[in-house]
């Protein structure tokens, strides 16, 4: 009887042993798969915040940009910081035939949020020649014949345009009809319909 007693007490404390044995190691992995998360989760912030100071940063180093008007591609543009005006005008595809890009400052550096436009000669010939325009009442003038003077009579057209009126009639043997000027350099559509009432060509 006592030996049952002592083989029983025996495979109790055998028992006990294996299962303390193997809740230590359970706590052990726990503990193990704790940390490993921890150090998972604290890696993954780190690298989020990372990211975003990177992202602060590519921003920082960039200007983002509106252009319009006389380009052949106005849109937004994201350039390098510490790009000038001509840089996005070359991204844009660069000026049309138009553009009167005297009237803009190429070298200026761009800034966050600029909106740049590219005028046309039709948009700024009035303010160029304002000095040499005439009043509404003139005589219709024959753009054929007309000198140089009697050219000038005819509103928005000053010394230069005048000039490269009768430079083209010379070249293409006069005009044939009122809607050829526009061909001159300087004359678009705009001017055109402003002065086509005051031009005859015979």
């Amino acid at each position: 009887m006592n030996r049952e007693k002592l083989l029983y007490f025996t495979i109790i404390v055998i028992a006990v042993v294996i299962c303390s044995i193997g809740y230590s190691n359970y706590l052990e992995k726990s503990s193990s798969m704790n940390n490993k998360n921890i150090k998972t989760e604290s890696i993954s912030e780190e690298k989020q915040e990372q990211e975003i100071h990177a992202g602060k940063k590519k921003q920082a180093e960039t200007v983002t940009v509106y252009i319009v008007g006389e380009v052949n591609e106005p849109d937004i543009y994201t350039l390098p910081k510490g790009c000038r005006v001509a840089d996005v005008l070359k991204a844009a595809g660069g000026a049309t035939d138009n553009a009167d890009i005297s009237k803009i400052n190429l070298a200026r550096i761009l800034n966050d949020e600029d909106k740049i436009d590219v005028p046309s000669f039709d948009d700024n010939i009035a303010a160029e020649e304002k000095d040499d325009n005439k009043s509404d009442d003139v005589k219709i003038v024959n753009i054929n014949t007309a000198s140089k003077d009697e050219l000038k009579m005819i509103p928005y057209i000053g010394d230069v345009t005048a000039d490269k009126i009768i430079y083209y009639r010379e070249k293409h043997g006069g005009f044939k009809q009122k809607a050829e000027l526009k061909n001159v350099p300087r004359i678009g559509d705009k001017l055109y319909n402003e002065i086509e009432k005051y031009i005859c060509i015979n």
